[in-house]
């Protein structure tokens, strides 16, 4: 309900960066967690993430397509997602029985930055072929 607040008045970077940024925190933790309290502050950061990333990705995609077209965006959305969760649930299982778990978790908070990364250039060269037309 806060984040969908924030997002109408000020946009989606504003939300996706920090949430981004504390999901690579989290897992990052998450790595090196030795303790009960090192799981339960990973697992907030990382609840974060999700709390925050999925209702405002999926309100941003909305905003991107016509009024027709919104059920069939939400729907690619969901569809894509799921994937997403099983093939990263394949794929981190595999790595997991080579590295371990916790360089895993190591591993997934690089992807975390990548991710990040590609966004943030996305948006940056969404935004100067915007300004060019």
């Amino acid at each position: 309900m806060v984040s969908s607040k924030i997002f109408d008045r000020f946009g989606h970077k504003i939300l996706i960066i920090p949430a981004a940024i504390s999901g690579s925190i989290g897992l990052f933790l998450l790595s090196l967690s030795h303790s009960l309290g090192l799981v339960l502050l990973s697992g907030c950061l990382f609840g974060i993430v999700y709390g925050v990333m999925q209702p405002i990705i999926q309100a941003w995609a909305l905003t991107l397509v016509p009024l027709e077209k919104k059920a069939t965006a939400n729907s690619m959305l969901l569809l894509f997602m799921d994937l997403g969760m099983a093939i990263g649930s394949i794929g981190l299982g595999s790595l997991a029985s080579y590295v371990g778990y916790g360089m895993m978790f190591g591993y997934s908070a690089t992807f975390m930055v990548l991710i990040l990364l590609i966004y943030l250039f996305g948006s940056k060269v969404k935004s100067s072929e915007a300004g060019t037309c």
